[in-house]
C-alpha cells in the first residue's frame, strides 16, 4: 500500500500533478460560458439576493464583496515570482500555485458553473478563505444554483443532532439538515474552537451523502490535512484517504498553502 499523500490526498491538485506524490487530477470541469463583465455578475448577484430573500445566506459584511487575486498578491509581494532568492529561485512557489488553483475555482463559479469535484481549501488566517467562500456562493446564487449558508463543523453537527430529535428544526428558521445535503453549493469551515477534535464525523457523512447524489462539497480550513487527521480521534476521516478512487466528489482535491515557518502543522 502506497504512503498517503498529505499534500493532495492522492487525488492530484486541482490543476496540476502533485509535486509530492506525482498524482494527476482525475478529469476536469468542462468549459463554461462566462458573463460579459464583473459588474454584470455583481448586479445579478445583488438582484438575486433581494428577489429570493437570500439575506441569510450571505452575511451583510460580505454582500457584494468578491475574491480578488490581486489583493492577495499585493499583500504578499515577497512571495511572488518577481522576487528571487540568492539561488535564483522563486521565494514561494507554493503560494503562486495556491493562487493559481484558487483562480481556477473562482473562474468556474464566475463563469456560471460549479466545480465537479469536492475541494479542501487550506491556508492560515489572513488568506481570504472566507471571502473566497462567500464570493463563490454569490456567483452561484447569481446563476440560479441553490446555496446553503456557510456553516462550521460545530453548527453542522448541532444541526444533525437537533434535526434527529425534531424533524422540522431549521437553522436561521429556514435551512434544514437536508438543505445541506441537497443544495448545489455547500461550503463548510472547520471550527478552530476546542470542539474541532470531535466534530469531523459530520464532514464524512456530509461529503459521502452529497457524493452519492452527485454533488461536490467545499471545505475551508486553517489546518493542514496532516493536523486534521492527527486530531481525528474517531478515524472518521479515514474513508476520505483513498488515493485510488476516481470519485472526485467523495474524495476531495486539495488547494493548500502553508507558510514555511509553520512547518506544515
Amino acid at each position: 500500500m502506497s504512503k498517503y499523500c498529505f499534500t493532495c490526498g492522492g487525488q492530484g491538485l486541482v490543476d496540476c500533478v502533485c509535486p509530492e506524490c506525482g498524482h494527476a487530477p482525475a478529469g476536469s470541469s468542462s468549459k463554461l460560458p462566462k458573463m460579459d463583465s464583473f459588474s454584470q455578475v455583481k448586479a445579478n448577484t445583488e438582484t438575486t439576493l433581494v428577489e429570493e430573500g437570500s439575506a441569510e445566506i450571505i452575511q451583510s459584511a460580505y454582500k457584494g464583496v468578491f475574491w480578488n487575486r490581486r489583493i492577495l498578491e499585493n499583500d504578499n509581494t515577497e512571495k511572488l515570482p518577481e522576487k528571487f532568492d540568492i539561488a535564483g529561485r522563486y521565494n514561494d512557489r507554493l503560494f503562486v500555485r495556491f493562487l493559481d488553483q484558487l483562480t481556477k475555482l473562482d473562474d468556474i463559479f464566475k463563469g456560471g458553473g460549479v466545480p465537479n469535484k469536492s475541494v479542501y481549501v487550506i491556508a492560515p488566517p489572513g488568506y481570504s478563505k472566507t471571502i473566497f467562500a462567500y464570493s463563490c456562493m454569490q456567483y452561484a446564487l447569481a446563476n440560479g444554483y441553490s446555496v446553503a449558508p456557510l456553516i462550521d463543523t460545530i453548527e453542522l453537527k448541532r444541526l444533525l443532532v437537533l434535526a434527529s430529535e425534531k424533524l422540522d428544526y431549521k437553522l436561521y428558521s429556514r435551512f434544514t439538515y437536508d438543505d445541506y445535503m441537497t443544495s448545489d453549493v455547500v461550503f463548510v469551515t472547520v471550527t478552530h474552537t476546542y470542539y474541532r477534535y470531535d466534530a469531523y464525523s459530520v464532514l464524512d457523512e456530509l461529503i459521502n451523502r452529497r457524493a452519492r447524489m452527485g454533488l461536490a462539497t467545499f471545505i475551508i480550513s486553517r489546518y493542514t490535512l496532516k493536523t486534521l487527521y492527527k486530531w481525528d480521534k474517531y478515524n472518521s476521516l479515514d474513508s476520505l484517504k483513498n488515493s485510488n478512487s476516481k470519485d472526485n466528489r467523495k474524495y476531495p482535491s486539495v488547494v493548500a498553502y502553508v507558510e514555511p515557518r509553520n512547518g506544515g502543522n
